[in-house]
């Protein structure tokens, strides 16, 4: 059984399932030396960052009725743009590109405004989190 409260647990469980890259340490672009692995390893990683979505949205599952009725809806009116089955993948790219420049340039001032004031706060230098330190990769020798 979990501990702590409903918005400790979802955070707890964000905390897991967003730390978890393929392959974990080691070197991703070394490994991917042909067009056609390079493409593998970025779909890959598409599809990674789906499954880490969907364990998000499941551990945030419970606050769900909480959720901005204004968001849901463009959401939903996004999504039919997205999901229309008369557009091919091209047209996806770039309703997808679109969408998300728009959302960024809505929320961009703002986001960057609280990463400065929260960043003006802080008591330990960089580098951040603690003990992370330069790693000797093969494309920097």
């Amino acid at each position: 059984m979990p501990k702590g409260t409903p918005v400790e647990q979802a955070l707890g469980n964000l905390y897991m399932v967003m730390n978890r890259p393929v392959t974990h340490h080691s070197p991703k672009i070394q490994d991917a030396q042909t067009p056609e692995e390079q493409l593998a390893l970025a779909i890959t990683y598409c599809f990674d960052i789906q499954r880490k979505l969907e364990y998000a949205c499941h551990a945030l599952e419970a606050f769900a009725d909480y959720g901005d009725p204004e968001l849901a809806q463009q959401l939903r009116k996004d999504d039919e743009e997205l999901c229309d089955a008369s557009i091919n993948w091209e047209q996806r790219k770039q309703i997808a590109h679109r969408i998300m420049l728009e959302i960024y340039a809505a929320i961009f001032e703002k986001h960057e405004y609280k990463i400065k004031e929260n960043a003006s706060r802080a008591t330990l230098q960089a580098p951040f989190p603690p003990g992370r330190r330069p790693l000797d990769l093969p494309s920097q020798r």
